[in-house]
């Protein structure tokens, strides 16, 4: 998806409770996230709610370190060969570093 990402943005006294942060999801009609700036007297708190579908364990090092990157003024690159066109090419290499991180997926 080249759509970029929405963050709503949220001036309160305080924050919401968890109960009215947390909703379903419409699977055939929302986007499979939310995100929510939350400024705050004392600070800015970052909310996300993630449908399992597009997210999982092992997504979840990968997704904070590059919040920590951004946050920090890093430039994030794009990614060249996404997970969902792996699982398209059944023919495809794919490669990871010692850590486990994605490095390139070859045909």
């Amino acid at each position: 998806d080249d759509e970029p990402a929405v963050v709503k943005r949220v001036s309160c006294d305080q924050l919401p409770d968890a109960a009215n942060l947390v909703a379903p999801f419409d699977l055939l009609g929302d986007a499979l996230y939310r995100a929510a700036l939350y400024e705050v007297g004392d600070g800015a708190y970052l909310f996300l709610d993630v449908h399992h579908i597009a997210y999982d364990g092992e997504s979840m090092g990968i997704l904070l370190s590059d919040i920590v990157a951004a946050y920090e003024g890093e430039r994030l690159d794009a990614e060249g060969f996404t997970g969902f066109e792996i699982g398209l090419d059944s023919n495809v290499e794919v490669h990871f570093d010692l850590n486990g991180n994605f490095v390139k997926a070859e045909n």
